[in-house]
């Protein structure tokens, strides 16, 4: 019987202990306000957060009520207590206030600091960091005082919010990362004069619902941007945005939408095809003084700006992936190297360069415009630029590799005055079906094309204004007068061959035709000049009638080649008797 007894009362302790440790560690059913009371400012208890004499249930209340908890309200305001507050212990409390009535501090030291959906409010007074990193649960609101000393990390799960409502000035600082880690559409307004060093984008909100919306005043980090999860939105308020590089995640959820200007100083990072990057206005500028690399994924930029400022050898930037604009590419200053793994660019706009453009091995296309500036150079490697687009210009001299300009009907490529235009492995000036007129920026005024080796893919052209370093014969095309001699235009059907004089001139070659010189690479070694014509093959235009046998094209092939050749050597020996008289 007193077995049982003795039983029975163990587990009446077990329950009532149980109870106990229950009710101590259960929050309050209601949070509470705690107000700071503390007396001391020097370091001792007094100073000290986790002291419970330093808290009163009033505003200017006797202290001694507790500690403010996970669920309870901390309020820093005028009143009995001291100036500095310290926190030196891992700390989780509902919410801080400090008023705009305080004017001390409150210093985090060598404590931990986590708030929950209350957040974090401050009008006055000074708010401390240090490294060790400070949580939200809910939102971060400033409308007053100074934050500085943040160095480590300030992770939010709801909005952050920073103004200057009156006429005193709030001040923010942060040399540490900012962290947007919410399940929602979370609101970052920042100071104009704040000054902010990194942050990240982790936003695990479904839905769509993950964006982080830049609000009121534009975004600039002095250091790097992340976005691993979520969606950074400057679009909806058309914020800019300056960073020092950029990193996105291969997360499907993790996106960049822009359409205002974006500055980087920085290497840009877009891991594989999942992140979503709409860039749909504004310009994209590198201003980086060391070497970087753009590695875009090949995500579409609208206007791309080189402007690099660093030092010769340290103002390149390397792509580490494909470079397609839907605007316009301009190199201001520095070196845009597409590297040795010959990553492609798309153009959609005009090329226009002042600084140093290595294509390597590339394929360019280009749909405007492309300037090559008296103090720009472009190494063309053995890369193929196409022009796309109708009635475009190429201004100062370039030499390419290969140049294209094969449009589907009728156009013009036009050629800046004085200005010479060369290729070392090919050139190709051929519209599919139509003619490709070739013209000067200035009516009379001549241009210049060099097919380094007579190596071209011609078409039907109509030229003018032109001098053809290295000769071309140009079969059915139409000679508009003032060209140079180094162009020979043929037909077909007569046998006829006319050349330009050097003095301009009209004639005629006919029209509708299409020849094609010399389609085999050449080889290394650059021929001199007026190098004598090779073969021509012809390939029969649309709508001319057909030889009825094989004897017959090929005869008319030969009367053609042979006049060609007799003209040419005609005009070397009227040459060869000038020079000795």
């Amino acid at each position: 019987m007193r077995s049982q007894i003795l039983k029975l009362r163990r587990e009446a302790v077990k329950v009532i202990s149980a109870c106990t440790v229950f009710f101590l560690m259960a929050p309050s059913a209601s949070a509470a306000v705690f107000f700071w009371v503390g007396t001391d400012g020097n370091g001792n208890n007094n100073s000290q957060w986790e002291n419970a004499t330093n808290w009163s249930a009033t505003r200017t209340g006797v202290g001694g009520v507790g500690i403010p908890g996970a669920g309870d309200k901390a309020v820093l305001t005028k009143g009995t207590g001291s100036h500095v507050v310290r926190i030196r212990s891992i700390l989780s409390v509902g919410a801080i206030e400090l008023n705009n009535l305080w004017t001390g501090s409150l210093l985090i030291g060598t404590g931990t600091l986590k708030i929950g959906t209350g957040g974090l409010r401050i009008g006055s007074g000074y708010f401390v960091g240090g490294t060790s990193p400070i949580s939200l649960s809910g939102s971060y609101t400033q409308t007053g005082g100074i934050v500085r000393g943040l160095q480590g990390t300030l992770s939010l799960s709801g909005s952050m919010t920073i103004t200057t409502p009156g006429a005193t000035p709030t001040y923010f600082t942060s040399t540490g990362t900012i962290v947007f880690s919410g399940f929602g559409t979370q609101t970052f307004t920042p100071l104009q004069r704040g000054r902010f060093k990194n942050m990240i984008v982790r936003n695990n909100g479904r839905n769509g619902a993950n964006s982080i919306v830049i609000a009121t005043n534009n975004l600039a980090l002095s250091g790097s941007l992340t976005i691993s999860q979520g969606r950074l939105d400057l679009s909806t308020n058309s914020k800019t945005l300056r960073m020092n590089g950029i990193t996105i995640a291969n997360y499907a959820s993790g996106a960049l939408v822009t359409n205002s200007d974006v500055t980087n100083s920085g290497s840009v990072t877009i891991s594989g095809s999942s992140p979503t990057v709409t860039i749909s206005a504004g310009t994209w500028t590198q201003v980086s003084q060391s070497n970087t690399t753009l590695n875009f994924a090949g995500k579409p930029v609208y206007n791309f700006t080189l402007n690099n400022t660093g030092v010769s050898g340290s103002k390149t930037e390397t792509l580490g992936g494909a470079l397609n604009m839907s605007g316009a590419l301009t190199i201001t200053s520095g070196v845009l190297d597409t590297s040795t793994t010959n990553y492609g660019m798309s153009i959609t706009g005009a090329m226009n360069n002042s600084g140093t453009f290595n294509a390597n091995g590339s394929a360019i296309t280009v749909g405007g415009n492309w300037t090559t500036q008296a103090s720009g150079s472009f190494a063309g490697g053995t890369s193929t630029v196409t022009m796309n687009g109708a009635n475009k210009t190429l201004s100062g001299s370039t030499t390419f590799y290969r140049f294209v300009k094969s449009p589907s009907g009728n156009d013009t490529l036009n050629f800046a005055v004085g200005t010479t235009t060369t290729t070392t492995n090919r050139l190709t000036l051929a519209s599919a079906a139509g003619t490709l007129s070739l013209r000067s920026t200035t009516n009379g005024s001549r241009y210049t094309v060099a097919a380094v080796g007579n190596v071209y893919t011609i078409g039907t052209l109509d030229v003018k204004d032109s001098d053809a370093s290295y000769t071309i014969v140009c079969q059915d095309c139409t000679n508009s007068g003032n060209n140079s001699d180094g162009w020979v235009f043929t037909t077909t059907s007569a046998s006829t061959t006319t050349t330009s004089g050097t003095s301009g001139g009209g004639g005629s070659g006919g029209g509708g035709g299409r020849a094609y010189l010399n389609t085999s690479t050449p080889a290394p070694a650059t021929p001199a000049p007026r190098a004598p014509v090779v073969p021509v093959t012809k390939v029969t235009p649309p709508n001319k009638q057909v030889p009825r046998t094989l004897s017959e094209r090929l005869q008319e092939r030969r009367r053609a080649r042979e006049a060609a050749l007799t003209r040419i050597k005609e005009r070397a020996a009227q040459r060869k008797a000038k020079s000795r008289r």
